[in-house]
Order: structure tokens, then sequence, then C-alpha cells
């Protein structure tokens, strides 16, 4: 292998040797071993501050003291160790990557505090003949705890199911109707639906995560908060075995969908100024503005009329693409229908706008009106 951490290429922030100075220093005989799985013949990185990333754990919310842990995460490979200072760290090299070894290697680092706040990070080598070479130094101010994926997590970790959410935004259905602040709608796993907004907590009891009133009925629990929110991202934080975590959700709503109105309806007739006779999806129904029409999971239109259906929409107790028609308009000389369209998630609308075919009635009398003219010798 030869020497290939005298390769480190220098980094104004470091004080890591270069190779012709660490040469002087080490007899040419010394060789190291590196614990790698990949014979890597020379390493050119930048500064082994740049490929970790410290970070503190904050106390969990309860105030419930405990010592400070230091949270060691590699960026390109992902893995993140927890220890506290002063601490060692083995390293290896693996599939290209730097990880940590889980046995004492002969390439470690040996962090300790510094002053204003920093941590010290001290790289030692040792040779084959079990001599420690001092390999370089380096200082770093502790970062924002990283942001976490779902496939760094255990399959059973309850942070695993949050990190594999899928955040929905508010229910624009609700929001039309109630006309008040809306929550963010989560969901967790296969059925499993909350509604939460920036500052809410989470606890995980009885293998499900459920809202928390107070914080102090999760103690000893792995426990979330939503940390804060944009249009495209949903920030959660969560202490648990794992110690603290963040999770960065984005929105789960797919490309609003493009609906034409006369793939949804047909055979409209206009029976009076607010109602209509229609075939929604070869489904024979009669509709009056301001109806709710709700696609069930049988794929039938069924029209909710009463109170107590339309607050069994409202809550999510029944569920599906929802019709809502408002009304009817004359548009250059036709009559046309308006309402909208909501998806299933309640996360999208679009605008519905369909053309009524004339009635048999103001057809028939076209049709008089038109012999006349031909009698009449108006038309040839």
């Amino acid at each position: 292998m030869g020497l290939p951490f005298l390769f480190f290429t220098p980094y104004s922030k470091t004080s890591f040797s270069s190779y012709e100075a660490k040469k002087k220093e080490i007899p040419r005989s010394c060789a190291f071993s590196l614990n790698l799985e990949e014979k890597i013949p020379f390493l050119t990185l930048p500064g082994l501050e740049n490929e970790m990333n410290f970070s503190f754990d904050p106390p969990r919310p309860e105030g419930i003291a405990q010592n400070q842990q230091l949270l060691v995460h590699l960026n390109k490979s992902g893995e993140s160790k927890r220890t506290q200072l002063p601490a060692r760290v083995d390293l290896r090299f693996q599939n290209g990557k730097l990880s940590f070894s889980p046995q004492a290697s002969s390439f470690w680092i040996e962090l300790s505090s510094a002053q204003s706040g920093q941590i010290q990070g001290k790289v030692f080598l040792e040779s084959e003949t079990k001599d420690t070479v001092d390999a370089g130094n380096f200082f770093v101010f502790p970062q924002e705890s990283p942001f976490r994926a779902a496939s760094e997590f255990a399959a059973d970790s309850p942070f695993r199911l949050l990190a594999e959410a899928r955040w929905w935004g508010p229910d624009l259905i609700r929001e039309q109707f109630e006309r008040s602040f809306l929550n963010e709608r989560l969901e967790i796993g296969s059925s499993l639906w909350l509604e939460v907004k920036e500052g809410d907590f989470l606890v995980w009891k009885e293998e499900s995560w459920s809202p928390l009133s107070a914080v102090s009925e999760g103690t000893g629990k792995p426990i979330a908060r939503v940390q804060s929110k944009t249009s495209k991202n949903l920030w959660l934080e969560g202490w648990g075995t794992e110690g603290y975590v963040r999770l960065n959700l984005f929105p789960a709503a797919p490309a609003a969908a493009k609906v034409r109105g006369e793939d949804l309806f047909s055979s409209i007739r206009i029976r009076s100024e607010k109602q209509i006779s229609c075939m929604m999806e070869k489904q024979c129904l009669i509709l009056k503005t301001g109806d709710w029409v709700v696609k069930t999971k049988d794929n039938r239109w069924k029209v909710l009329r009463k109170k107590a259906e339309r607050d069994s929409f409202l809550k999510g107790d029944l569920t599906g693409d929802l019709f809502l028609f408002d009304q009817i308009q004359q548009k250059q000389g036709q009559k046309v229908i308006q309402g909208r369209l909501f998806n299933t998630s309640r996360s999208q609308s679009s605008f519905i706008e369909v053309a009524a075919q004339a009635s048999r009635k103001a057809a028939l009398g076209k049709e008089i009106s038109s012999e006349k003219s031909i009698k009449r010798g108006n038309i040839r």
C-alpha cells in the first residue's frame, strides 16, 4: 500500500503535512496497514474535515439532564456515529468511501474540545511495526445536524416510518368550506393520516405515531416535532434510541393532471336555471347547482345532499374524487356548466367547464324555422 495517507492535498484551514515533509520524518522501510478492503494506490482528499460533519445533539424538550453527545457524520457513505468528547474514532475505506471501522484500526482520529467552541481533530496512522505517526491536525466548528434519509434507519425504526411519510399539504376542500387555518396532512404508512402544524409534537407508542398534547407525556419514548415548513419542505426533528435526528419531507402531490370536462361529462341537458341531467362516465344523474358528487370506492358517482354525508366527507371518513357543481352560465349564446374537480388526496383541484346540449324543444324550433325558410326560398 505504501504510505497512502501522506498524499493528502494541503488545505488552508488544516495543518496536514505534505508528502515531501512526511518523507523526511518517516523511514522509507515503514509500511502501513489501514484495514482497506480495496487496494487504492493513492488518496487525494482535499482535507479530512471536508469528508465529515460534526454536530452536537440538542437536549430533549422535556429538559432531562443528559451528557451532550457529538454526532460524527460521514458525508459520502451517509454513516453516523455518536460519541462524547474526548473521543477516538476508527476509520477505514470501504467501496471507495470513508467509513467507520467496527474495530481498532491503524487509521483513526482523536477528537477533543478546542477554544471558541471549535472541535480539534488529530489524524493518526499506525505502521506495521506499531509506530504511531501524527498525520495531520484540523479545527472545525460544529454544524447543524444533517438531514437523515429513510434508508439510514433500521427497518423497525419509528423514524424510518416517519421519514417515509407522504406530505400532502393542506386539505383544499376543507380550506374551501371551513375558511380557517388548516394543518399539514401526513400519510404515515398505509392507513394513518395525521394533521400537524409547526411546533406540534408526535409520540411513538403502541407501534404508531400519534399527536402529543404535553411534552412530558413523551418522557422515555421516541418523540418528534414539526420544526418548520416552506412551500417545498417540511422539516421534522426527533429524539429516540438513535439520538437526535432531522428529517426533510417534500410535497407528495403528483404532477397536476389535465382533466377535460368532455371526458367526465356527456349528454348534458339543461332542465332549469339550476338543474341539469347528464352522464358522468356512463352513469345517468340529475344534478343541481351546489351539489357534491363523489366517486366512491366502487367507481360509482354518488350525490351527497345530506349534511351528515358532507360532514363525513370533510372529516375524511368518506374519500374519493369530488366534483362541486358551481353554476350554469351563458357564454357566447350557449349554456355551459362550471365546477371544480378535487383529487382523492384533496391536494389538487381542476376547473371544469362543459357546453350543454340544446334542449329538444329548442332543437325542434330550429328545425321548423329552417323548413319555413326553405319554403319561402330563403335557403337554396
